[in-house]
Parts: C-alpha cells; structure tokens; sequence
C-alpha cells in the first residue's frame, strides 16, 4: 500500500517534530520497528506521545525511499550498538508479513547485536511487541497466506540472515532454528513463513506484549521501558505543560520513588502480608513487586499520579493455560476482591494480568501502602484456588 503524496507530505512533517538520536552519538536510546504504512499511529500518536510527556529517546528510520539499501546499512548501526537498550515492535498483520520488519527482528537477535549488548536486568536486548490494529495479539497478527514476498536487498537480506544464525541467543532457541534455515531459500520466502519468524522472536522475550488500546497504556509502556533501561528517558524532551512532576511521588523522580518503595516495604514487613507473599528489592521507579513462590506469578503495585490512580495487578507469566482457568472463575474472583475500584482483565499479552485499580486522591501515604497490602492479599487469595500445578 503506497502512500499519497499528501500523506508523505503529512508525514514529512510529523517526523520533523520529533527529535531522533542515533549510533554516532552519545545518548542510549531505544529502536522504533513498524511498518511504513503506520506511520500515523506509530510516530504521530504513540512515539511522539512518548517523547513530549516521557522525554523518550528514540531512533526511526527517516530514509522512506526502499529503493536503495541505505536503510538497511542505518538499521544495522542503529541496532547493533550499546547504545540501543530496546526495540519497540509496533506489530500489525501487516508488519508481520514484511520482509524489512522481519530483517530489523533479526538483527535484533544478530551476532552483532550480541556482542555490543551490555546486560544489566535482561540477558538479550528486549524486543517489546506492541499491537496497534484489531489483531488482538502477536499470533493474532499472523499470516497463513502462501503468496511469495518479493525482496529488493537480496545480498543484505541473506547477510542478516547469516549473522543472525551465528547468534547464540538464535542457536539456543530450537524453534527458530529451523525457520531460518528455511528463510535462506527464496521459493520459501513467503507471506506465512516470514510471519512464523515474527512471531517467534516477538514471543520469546520477557516482557509482556503491549495493546495500544489497553488500559493504562503509556505508563505501563514506560515502567516496561525503564526496566531495559533508565538511560533513554531525557527529561528535557518532555514538552512544556506535559511534565507530570509531583513533590510528594513525581514521575520522573527516581529518588521519590526509591523513598516512596522503600517505606512502603517498611510499612509491608512490619505489617506482614499474608499467604507467604514475598517483597522484592526496592527500585526507583514508579512500581514495585510482590512475588509468589512460583516464579510464574507477581503481584506489581503501583503508582499514577497523572490520574491519581493506584494499581495492583496479578501477572501469569507466559502461561496462557493458567490465566483462561482464571477467566473462567472470573465472577467468583471478581466477587471474592470485593473491589470498590475498577477490574480490569488482560489477557492478551504474554504476561497476562487482572489489574485493580483504586483511587490515590485523599489518601496518606500510610492509606495508600495499606491499600496495597489489602489488595495484593486479596488478590491472592481470590485467584489462588484456581491457579492449579
């Protein structure tokens, strides 16, 4: 699909407004993948949304001319560079079928790539998958179609390829293996079998995949973001009038949310949770965790204080069986919270969560962690005979 010359005029003007950084310079940042076609919600809607009230550092691809591979040789230094601490994968079905999405997916998963990466909480550069049309999910999002896909850059694309399957983090994973090994022949490059590589390497990171219309979307994205790293958040980008700065928890403020997480765990231990919850190691971020025995399921609290909201939320892990025995038991769940606040349920992602969102307004900072612990207790006992082995 090709755009008119009024919307690449429209689009000219969009990326113009937004600030890029990229391997030349100084600045970690994070990689925007996405198909050209969606340009409009991915740079107009949630990239420039995430650099005006985040101060998000971002790299995009500005060259919308494919017909040379300058693209390419800009994507490959983009990606394999320390300074890239995460790929944002704006997924649609779309996305999934294009050849140049695919080729930025491997080379996030390239020897290159490997070997610049710096590990701090992850052992592999994170991928974050986020869906932007009706898919519903990354698999979702997937093609059965058996229509050849045509690739321009044949001796760029197979380099990739090559580089890629020289990756330990590729030669570890069993179910990929064979699939690049498939991509490698062209009467194989087909709609479905690139799809199947998409959705292979979208689905096997740790962190959760994101629905652009879920609740609480930005800020989930950015607490998913700042976990890859603090370094790609510049509080100078942010946009006069959008800063959420706050005395008493302020987005932003990394040593209010140390103090705030570190007195809530005070407040926890003195309290004693209930049903052998155990309280994780403070950060400076605006949510904490609470772990369960098994490392499947958390219970993550936190803070937003754009719309004075508190949230906890119960995670399973990339276990999807786990999660529909929870759906099924969902009025009797729901009846055993006995929440004044909203419920909210999210199935779609990898870490599949039911959230409970209550109000911060009035409340003291000891009122807010005794909602914490009431809720995450509750929480816990709402879902635990259903959780199975």
């Amino acid at each position: 699909m090709g755009l008119t010359e009024e919307q690449k005029t429209e689009r000219e003007t969009v990326t113009q407004n937004i600030t890029t950084f990229d391997s030349l310079g100084e600045d970690d940042y994070v990689f925007i993948s996405y198909k050209s076609d969606d340009w409009k919600i991915v740079l107009d809607e949630v990239v420039r949304y995430m650099v005006e009230h985040y101060g998000l550092r971002v790299y995009f691809d500005r060259n919308f001319d494919r017909d040379n591979d300058i693209w390419i040789n800009n994507m490959k230094k983009a990606i394999t560079t320390r300074k890239c601490r995460a790929v944002l994968a704006f997924v649609s079905k779309t996305y999934m079928t294009s050849y140049a999405c695919v080729m930025e997916l491997l080379t996030a998963r390239s020897k290159q790539a490997q070997m610049s990466f710096e590990e701090t909480n992850y052992q592999k550069l994170q991928i974050i998958p986020i869906i932007i049309d009706e898919s519903g999910s990354v698999r979702g999002a997937m093609s059965k179609s058996g229509e050849h896909v045509p690739i321009k850059e044949r001796k760029k694309y197979l380099e990739i390829l090559k580089d890629a399957k020289e990756s330990p983090w590729v030669q570890d994973d069993k179910k990929l293996m064979p699939w690049m090994d498939r991509l490698a022949k062209d009467q194989e490059w087909m709609e479905e079998n690139f799809s199947n590589v998409a959705e292979i390497i979208l689905s096997e990171g740790h962190e959760r995949s994101f629905s652009r219309k879920g609740p609480n979307f930005y800020e989930d994205l950015r607490q998913t973001i700042e976990r890859c790293s603090k370094d790609v958040f510049d509080p100078a980008l942010i946009k006069k009038g959008t800063a959420k700065a706050e005395k008493n928890v302020g987005a932003g403020s990394g040593t209010a949310y140390l103090e705030y997480w570190t007195g809530f765990k005070d407040y926890a231990l003195k309290r004693r949770l209930s049903g052998g919850l155990r309280l994780s190691k403070v950060g400076d971020h605006n949510w904490y965790a609470i772990w369960l025995d098994n490392s499947v399921f958390r219970i993550e609290c936190s803070v937003n204080t754009r719309k004075e909201t508190l949230r906890a939320a119960f995670f399973v892990q990339n276990a999807p069986d786990r999660f529909i025995r929870l759906e099924q038991a969902k009025t009797a769940i729901e009846a055993a919270l006995e929440s004044e606040g909203q419920i909210v349920w999210d199935g779609k992602s990898q870490a599949a969560n039911i959230s409970v969102f209550g109000s911060r307004k009035g409340k003291s900072t000891e009122e807010q962690y005794e909602w914490f612990c009431q809720t995450a207790e509750k929480l816990y006992a709402a879902v635990s005979p259903y959780l199975g082995q």
